[in-house]
């Protein structure tokens, strides 16, 4: 099994992303990663330059975007044409209203969206209104003591898995050219 990052942080993510898409997607290059999901913090404007380099240097993307709602954030990734329409009318709102919670804003606009979920209670209340299928707990490296097997079967929470995928903000130290 591959590894795939599924939120990784441009210098779109204003104030907290520092490389630029084409250096994501060369260092997932180098690392022989067939697809790398795009997650800005409340937008998409990397987006295009993203698919485009991706294609480029034949990498899948995976739109997507780290949607800070009031209670908790939730990365959510982009299936299908229905999913990207559905995203940017959650972040239209994010901007014109504010943030709304998850379930208020995901329960008209979740379809075609895969939501990444940290925060288990949260993930408790979106599995109303997610599909199970759709629904995922992100787990990080940061999360110590946590196990898949645990999180999933201690808690009340209907979904597909869990994720380990720590965020990618910064470029590597190990690498003066490198992002992940």
């Amino acid at each position: 099994m591959r590894f795939v990052h599924l939120h990784c942080h441009s210098n779109y993510s204003l104030l907290t992303g520092a490389s630029s898409v084409g250096d994501l997607l060369a260092r997932a290059r180098r690392l022989g990663m067939s697809h790398l999901a795009l997650t800005d913090t409340n937008n998409l404007y990397g987006a295009y330059a993203f698919c485009k380099a991706a294609e480029e240097v034949g990498i899948e993307p995976i739109v997507g975007a780290q949607v800070e709602f009031s209670d908790g954030d939730v990365v959510l990734l982009v299936m299908d044409d229905e999913g990207y329409g559905n995203l940017c009318e959650i972040l239209t709102r994010h901007h014109v209203d504010g943030p709304q919670s998850s379930c208020e804003s995901l329960v008209e606009s979740h379809r075609g969206l895969i939501a990444l979920v940290r925060d288990v209670e949260q993930a408790g209340r979106l599995r109303e209104i997610v599909p199970a299928g759709d629904l995922y707990i992100e787990a990080r490296a940061d999360d110590r003591g946590i196990h898949k097997d645990s999180v999933v079967r201690d808690t009340d929470v209907s979904c597909r898995g869990v994720v380990s995928d720590p965020p990618v903000h910064v470029k590597s130290s190990n690498e003066a050219s490198s992002t992940c």
